[in-house]
């Protein structure tokens, strides 16, 4: 343990910081350099450990600290690129990984180092980036930036007054990272680990990464709001409508797969609300939108990001330009609107590639508040292929006698099957109310259900016209479910909130697919 850890343990103790007091002293440190007054080593190493032992007890204060002249001009100052960096992290364990030689311009340098710390507090901070220039044969520093190992994080820098995009990936399906429309630098640097960079229009530049040929947005920050459409069963002041336009897609042709429920008496009783979606009447019919903003700010645009009000961005209620079929959206433009009026609402859909409606409404325009799906508008999303699997699962099961599915002859038919399949058949067998098929779907090695006649007994006091509606649901949700072998349940997550929607427990048995019996309610 060298003088700045023993230092540092002697204050911190065991306490850990959270991110906000570590992205503080990170700030107060790491600011760019000036070039004619450096900081003295010690006088670093003073203020990171007075201003964190400070933040352990006044953690939600913003700190102010003042430079103070060092008597040491061009502390950082060396003829090599290897001196410059011993001299700004000699006090710390540290291992340069890669120099990038010349980086913006003719006369500078990137030098990736890797710095292993000890104990509690900076457990992901591991890099720090020094941007170097050259002046008259000598290396000066200019700025030392941190670098955290997070995937779905990255950090902006400016030199010579532009604006950087930075990251440490670790994902090696990444193909490319993209800023804007800008490729950016990727580089090899620590096994797995690789470093990007680049140049971006400005701070509300997105940044995308490319896997598969498909292009997705970095998800740091932009919305928890689900995406997931519910199923509703209305009642009669609602209205129906099979909407066909694609403003609201994110990937899955969302509202438009089945009719949508619309409540036109909902805003008689209820305020305007960031978030909500609506059908609203234009010139062409009748549009699916989303309200972002309901109280009379100014609503800006900027490179794929709303801006509401001067310095605000919106994360919570928009769902961000991301897709077009499969393709991102970037839209490389600024667009300012008029204040929203205290008689209209701003909207904007969530599928930036189609042609809805963008800016301020009259709230007379809004037909009703969409609240879903339309429950008995559900149709059999069975393939036809599913449907033939389900024929022969079906005539091998009357070949059985339900005594004997212990020993299950299903298995050179379900052999290649993958867990989404035969739990659309299970699905689709209740549909049908064939409790013969549901049961020798129930896997009988573990958690044995009731004896045959004694659970279809049960299950037909839970079975309805509206729970078979819901089984023509659960055979849709199915597609878009994965197998979580962690929990050993076929789930459908939402993309963007990463709540569970719906799952059924399944295990492999004998080398097929089978559903774990849990209770009447589920099996």
């Amino acid at each position: 343990m060298n003088k700045f850890q023993k230092e540092r343990d002697e204050i911190f103790g065991t306490k850990k910081l959270n991110e906000e007091q570590k992205r503080a002293v990170i700030d107060a440190v790491h600011a760019p350099l000036k070039r004619k007054t450096q900081w003295l080593t010690a006088v670093v190493v003073a203020g990171v450990l007075g201003i964190s032992s400070f933040l352990l007890f006044v953690p939600n204060e913003q700190q102010v600290v003042e430079e103070e002249p060092s008597p040491i001009e061009n502390q950082y100052t060396a003829t090599t690129l290897e001196q410059l960096t011993e001299q700004q992290l000699g006090n710390m364990p540290f291992k340069t990984l890669k120099i990038v030689e010349p980086f913006v311009t003719n006369n500078d340098a990137l030098i990736i180092n890797k710095v292993q710390w000890e104990g509690e507090g900076f457990d992901d901070l591991q890099y720090y980036l020094l941007y170097a220039e050259k002046n008259n044969g000598k290396w000066e520093q200019q700025n030392l930036f941190p670098g955290f190992v997070n995937d779905n994080r990255w950090n902006n820098v400016t030199l010579h007054n532009e604006d950087y995009f930075y990251g440490i990936l670790t994902d090696n399906e990444v193909e490319n990272v993209i800023v804007g429309n800008t490729e950016a630098s990727l580089w090899d640097v620590d096994g797995n680990t690789r470093v990007w960079f680049a140049k971006a229009k400005s701070i509300n530049t997105p940044v995308y990464y490319e896997k598969n040929e498909t292009r997705s947005l970095l998800s740091i920050g932009w919305t928890n709001l689900s995406t997931t459409i519910p199923f509703i069963e209305g009642n009669a002041n609602e209205q129906t409508l099979r909407y066909t336009g694609d403003t609201m897609y994110r990937g899955n042709k969302e509202y438009t797969e089945f009719p949508l429920l619309i409540d036109p008496y909902y805003y008689g009783q209820n305020p305007y609300n960031s978030g909500d979606v609506v059908a609203i009447e234009t010139l062409n019919g009748v549009e699916i939108t989303r309200i972002i903003d309901t109280n009379q700010n100014k609503v800006t645009i900027d490179e794929s990001k709303i801006i509401i009000g001067e310095n605000f961005v919106s994360y919570e209620f928009y769902l961000a330009a991301n897709y077009n079929g499969d393709t991102s959206i970037y839209l490389d433009e600024r667009i300012e609107f008029t204040r929203t009026e205290s008689d209209e609402v701003f909207v904007h859909p969530d599928n930036w590639g189609s042609s809805g409606t963008r800016g301020p409404i009259s709230k007379e325009a809004i037909k009703g508040k969409v609240i879903g799906y339309d429950l008995h508008g559900v149709t059999n999303t069975m393939t036809q292929q599913d449907l033939n699997l389900f024929s022969e699962v079906q005539e091998m099961v009357q070949k059985m006698k339900w005594r004997k599915y212990a020993v299950n002859p299903l298995n050179t038919i379900l052999k290649d099957a993958s867990a989404q399949s035969v739990a659309k058949l299970y699905f689709y067998a209740h549909y049908l109310e064939d409790y013969e098929t549901m049961y020798a779907l129930i896997n009988q090695s573990q958690n044995t259900p009731p004896p045959y006649k004694q659970w279809v007994e049960n299950m037909k006091l839970v079975t309805t016209k509206s729970s078979k509606q819901r089984l023509l649901v659960n055979i849709y949700e199915a597609n878009r479910m994965t197998m979580n072998t962690a929990t050993k349940r076929l789930e459908w997550l939402d993309e963007n909130s990463g709540q569970t929607i719906s799952y059924l427990p399944m295990v492999k048995d004998e080398g097929i697919w089978k559903i774990t019996y849990e209770t009447v309610k589920r099996n």
